[in-house]
């Protein structure tokens, strides 16, 4: 799960939802989501769909991923991120990993990438 101050839930709720739009509109995002619990008014995640890995990489490069990424680190406790794979989860080093490289390579295209961010750790 992830935890907002609870005076800061409608203003990270309101950051999430400019970013979801545009990612929606993406032509290789499959779905963009923020799920909140109903038990704990200040706990939600977030989770992006992509078609393959090339359009996912080519996300964590973008301006937009950047205000993720600060919208993220704008939270009291420290995020949890993960990229789950049909084959793997991956965290931080995968976004290390995609913005230092400069090729892009082309997955299956029946493979499904996903990725989710959170606080907990849960899944």
């Amino acid at each position: 799960m992830i935890y907002a101050d609870p005076k800061g839930i409608q203003p990270m709720i309101q950051a999430l939802n400019s970013l979801m739009l545009p990612i929606q509109l993406d032509r290789g995002c499959l779905g963009c989501h923020l799920y909140t619990d109903s038990a704990e008014s200040n706990s939600f995640f977030y989770v992006e769909k992509w078609a393959t890995e090339k359009d996912l990489e080519r996300e964590i490069r973008s301006d937009r991923f950047t205000r993720l990424l600060s919208i993220m680190e704008s939270s009291p406790k420290p995020p949890v991120l993960e990229f789950w794979f049909n084959w793997q989860t991956r965290g931080l080093e995968y976004i290390a990993k995609v913005r230092n490289s400069s090729s892009e390579r082309q997955p299956p295209d029946s493979s499904q990438w996903i990725s989710r961010w959170n606080r907990s750790g849960d899944r």
